[in-house]
């Protein structure tokens, strides 16, 4: 009888020792996989936020570009208080009315273009080398020509002229010397004609040249 309750206090000490490992065995390998979740869980994270940085980064220089562009744009075209434009390059002014919108300089810096929304009209200033050694009357017949003039006026150093085509009024000054001409032209439509040629005779005699001796030389 002795020999048997050893033999089974034996098997008992046994199983239960087993059971035992059993448990150590399965707690490990939940902690080993706890573990690895949590550090793919941790990559997954940081290659979201380091995904998102590069787009902020890339997106920033794209925003702070049109942003000065468009300031740039802005500046350009915001008109002075006494609405006169000043040409450094030809060395000529005009003074623009009020309500008009100033557009872009030309890309040569030769003149500029000033429109009115409410009457149609454009005023186009712009001034050019006397390359040809032009005079009054050959700039005068260089304009006007193939143009049915109704009006024209040629004195010594400058002429104007207009002309109606297809419900269009055109208006042209020219200041005609040895080294540059320069000039201010006005297109309008008939229907507008009273409006306008009021802005005409208010803009016409402010062409003036700023500098005589210099300018021209398109430098």
């Amino acid at each position: 009888m002795t020999a048997i309750a050893i033999a089974i206090l034996a098997c008992i000490v046994v199983v239960f020792s087993g059971v035992g490992i059993v448990r150590m065995m399965a707690s490990a390998n939940n902690t080993i996989s706890g573990s690895d979740a949590s550090s793919s869980s941790s990559s997954s994270a940081g290659a979201k936020d380091e995904t998102l940085a590069n787009n902020s980064q890339n997106s920033t220089p794209v925003t702070d570009k049109t942003s000065k562009k468009a300031t740039a744009q802005q500046q350009d075209t915001q008109p002075p208080a006494d609405g006169r434009y000043l040409n450094a390059r030809f060395g000529y002014a005009v003074t623009i009315p009020s309500g008009f919108t100033w557009q872009a300089e030309s890309a040569d810096g030769d003149g500029r273009t000033f429109t009115d929304d409410q009457t149609g009209m454009t005023i186009a200033a712009w001034g050019s080398n006397n390359a040809l050694h032009e005079t009054v009357i050959s700039a005068f017949k260089q304009a006007t020509v193939g143009h049915s003039v109704s009006y024209q006026q040629i004195l010594d150093s400058e002429f104007t002229a207009t002309w109606e085509e297809n419900g269009t009024i055109t208006y042209i000054r020219e200041m005609v010397s040895a080294g540059a001409i320069r000039a201010v032209q006005f297109t309008y439509p008939s229907t507008h004609r009273n409006e306008c040629d009021r802005f005409v005779e208010q803009v016409v005699p402010t062409l003036t040249a700023t500098d005589a001796t210099t300018a021209g030389s398109g430098q």
